[in-house]
């Protein structure tokens, strides 16, 4: 074939072929169309990187490596012993403690409180098997108590053994107690106890079974061995601290009682309701009132009623010479140590307590008079705990959303963009 008769061919060809009828705009909108293809793809791309983001800032914040001097001082943090956790300890020297309360254990069938003292000089945590402790087995009656002195140095607890029971009162250093035994004592349920300051009295409340129950409070003066009670119904939940003189403040909800010696009794008008009040070593008490700290000295009373924010309750820990040590109870449930200065400002938050704690906590408030207050204690290591399970759970969660994205992205990039 010539190239005549080629052209003449496709002069043919185009002859018989459709007229393609192209718009003037074609460009244009493929141009915007690409455009639209390429905010799809970037959107695809900032949802993947801001769930990177998302899972960086959701895993738990680095925290600083622990104080390993060896110094007494209270934890920034105190947790709750996880249940199923049964490291009881026989032996008592476990030398000077920070903190102490009575962790219930809800893994076996029958509920147990486990007395759990917090060592002060490595943060470590002990669970104890005191001799004869009342609240090992809980049975539908008021829980037992557990109370550290303000130097940490020594723990107090009911104890019932045949037909006595009363207090003891463990040295933490060198393992040994002494024990106090109670009037009627194998018939008595001590469900508080303080310290005075310096640590040579105990004040107790509880009950008594007497043909009925009766309502009681004490004293112990250590140095002695004596011990003295007042029993009445007025008595019932009666909150109970003590000074260094052996004068116990006993809070009745409307008013309080000042027991001096014997039966002489004097009284302040003032709203309490808190079991536990503490003293100074001017002779100061201070308990726990609606929403607010009451102070009481003689017959003078103050209301610290600058409770920090989101807190609902603030309650009394001890007296770091003109400062109070309390514990604010937060709408989570968790708590916090702080410092009120005697202006009644109240510090940030020292110490972080976990909810099952803070009902029970006592602290050796002595360790928290100098800076730093509180130091860092790395937490401890009891194997599994369903927290930690959470917490992994939560991060696989995570990792598969941000692979579903990721796949997403791959797909969108397959579609829109050509190959090259």
């Amino acid at each position: 074939m010539s190239a005549d008769d080629l052209r003449r061919e496709l002069d043919l060809i185009a002859d018989r072929a459709p007229v393609v009828d192209v718009p003037a705009d074609a460009w244009h909108r493929a141009r915007g169309m690409n455009g639209r293809q390429r905010v799809v793809v970037l959107g695809a791309t900032a949802a993947v990187v801001a769930a990177i983001a998302a899972g960086i800032v959701w895993l738990p914040e680095r925290t600083p490596e622990p104080v390993a001097d060896g110094s007494a001082a209270v934890p920034t943090r105190l947790y709750s012993v996880p249940d199923g956790v049964d490291e009881r300890e026989t032996d008592l020297s476990i030398g000077g403690a920070a903190a102490a309360w009575l962790q219930i254990d809800e893994s076996q069938l029958e509920l147990r409180s486990v007395p759990v003292v917090v060592g002060a000089a490595d943060g470590a945590y002990h669970q104890l098997d005191l001799p004869g402790f009342t609240g090992g087995e809980l049975d539908g009656l008021a829980a037992a108590t557990v109370s550290l002195s303000s130097d940490g140095r020594s723990l107090a607890y009911p104890y019932e053994e045949a037909d006595e029971g009363g207090i003891r009162v463990v040295d933490l250093e060198s393992g040994e107690y002494v024990t106090h035994q109670l009037p009627d004592g194998g018939a008595t349920s001590v469900e508080v106890i303080t310290w005075s300051p310096a640590g040579g009295w105990l004040a107790w409340g509880g009950e008594r079974e007497a043909r009925g129950y009766v309502a009681v409070v004490g004293r112990i003066d250590l140095d002695s061995g004596a011990v003295d009670d007042l029993s009445g119904n007025r008595y019932q939940g009666a909150g109970v601290g003590v000074r260094d003189d052996g004068v116990v403040a006993i809070g009745l909800g409307r008013r309080m009682e000042l027991w001096y010696a014997a039966a002489d009794v004097s009284q302040v008008a003032v709203e309490t309701y808190g079991r536990r009040i503490v003293a100074d070593s001017a002779g100061r008490f201070a308990t726990q009132g609606p929403g607010q700290v009451v102070v009481v000295d003689g017959t003078q009373v103050d209301i610290l009623n600058n409770r920090p924010g989101g807190s609902s309750e603030i309650v009394p820990m001890g007296w770091v010479g003109d400062e109070l040590v309390v514990v604010t109870s937060n709408l989570d449930g968790d708590g916090d140590l702080r410092v009120v200065a005697p202006s009644g400002q109240v510090t940030r938050s020292l110490t972080r307590v976990d909810a099952e704690l803070v009902e029970s906590l006592s602290v050796a408030v002595d360790l928290m008079g100098d800076e730093p207050r509180t130091v860092y204690r790395a937490k401890p290591d009891w194997g599994f705990d369903w927290g930690t399970w959470w917490t992994f759970a939560g991060i696989g969660v995570s990792i598969s959303v941000l692979l579903v994205l990721v796949g997403i992205l791959v797909a969108l990039l397959r579609r829109y963009l050509p190959a090259r």
